[in-house]
């Protein structure tokens, strides 16, 4: 079994007939025009489309698994949720499997790690914002009405019993399982490329329990903290069952936390984007999340914006 870091193989693809989920300089709209009127040419309109990009992924993973020696290839893109019935169509038959995790960790990670603990920016970010507000809806939802072979785990039950978990999710795959699965010593190798996670991919042999309470770290003032306590309630009880975890015990946990600074900024303010950027400070670190996320013409436009204005 082979994996990479994230490919984002398909991702493009999926979405190119979904009105507005691309942005290109040709302009992806009048491209989906295009495509669509093309495909209502063809015998099996979207179908062979959906074919078609299962032959250009099968001639990728086949070159990928042939060089690694493996038999089957692990493609982990969170994104997906984007565009899960589309992926649906283009392998039916595939295996797929839901990793969920307590809520309060997800965001946590986001705001740790996109925007650098400044949670005003979080709703400025189009991608990060549809993360936040459907990602973690659409996957548990997703995870009781598809009609795919498919399994869930949760992150904690991975991280306390890997060995428990691990031999469940081989039975469901259908491979053998062996002992050692849950050691990645010396395979490190294969997970290269910038979206590997930077934190403990490469710092770790095993699972480690290290990340799992590190929510209680990152929410260190009262902003954080009621930001946490309404995107808990933007979720909602239902949502938050449904994916394992106690609503009521997860807010009680926020609320017991005794934290310094006064509360701000609205939860809908900043998810809608209307928070005013600290001027000095934000530019900075928006330039720096540029670079992280590679985007090199944002960069320039960034630096050059305020030139720009006073101009």
């Amino acid at each position: 079994m082979a994996a990479s870091a994230e490919p984002w193989l398909l991702l493009p693809h999926l979405l190119a007939l979904n009105k507005n989920a691309i942005k290109g300089i040709y302009d992806a709209n009048i491209g989906r025009i295009a495509l669509m009127d093309f495909l209502e040419m063809l015998e099996e309109g979207q179908k062979a489309y959906y074919k078609g990009i299962r032959k250009y992924s099968d001639h990728l993973y086949g070159s990928f698994l042939k060089k690694n020696g493996k038999k089957f290839y692990v493609d982990k893109t969170s994104r997906y949720y984007l565009a899960l019935p589309e992926l649906y169509q283009v392998y039916p038959d595939a295996k797929y499997i839901f990793l969920i995790r307590n809520p309060l960790s997800i965001l946590a990670s986001f705001i740790e790690n996109m925007v650098q603990g400044n949670i005003q920016t979080l709703g400025r970010n189009e991608s990060i914002r549809t993360d936040l507000m459907q990602g973690y809806k659409i996957i548990v939802n997703n995870k009781d009405t598809t009609k795919v072979d498919c399994t869930v785990i949760q992150y904690e039950s991975l991280i306390n019993n890997p060995d428990i978990e691990i031999e469940k999710l081989c039975e469901f795959l259908g491979v053998d399982y062996e002992s050692d699965m849950i050691s990645y010593k010396g395979t490190q190798s294969v997970f290269k490329g910038t979206l590997v996670d930077p934190k403990s991919i490469h710092k770790h042999n095993a699972p480690v329990k290290d990340y799992l309470n590190t929510w209680e770290k990152v929410i260190d003032n009262n902003d954080k903290k009621k930001f946490s306590t309404d995107y808990l309630n933007y979720l909602g009880k239902d949502i938050i069952g449904k994916a394992g975890y106690d609503f009521t015990e997860l807010k009680n946990k926020i609320d017991s936390k005794k934290l310094p600074g006064k509360t701000r900024f609205s939860f809908e303010k900043i998810m809608d984007g209307q928070m005013k950027p600290r001027k000095r400070k934000f530019i900075f670190s928006s330039i720096y999340l540029a670079i992280k996320q590679g985007d090199f013409k944002l960069v320039i436009y960034r630096m050059l914006k305020p030139l720009i204005r006073s101009g």
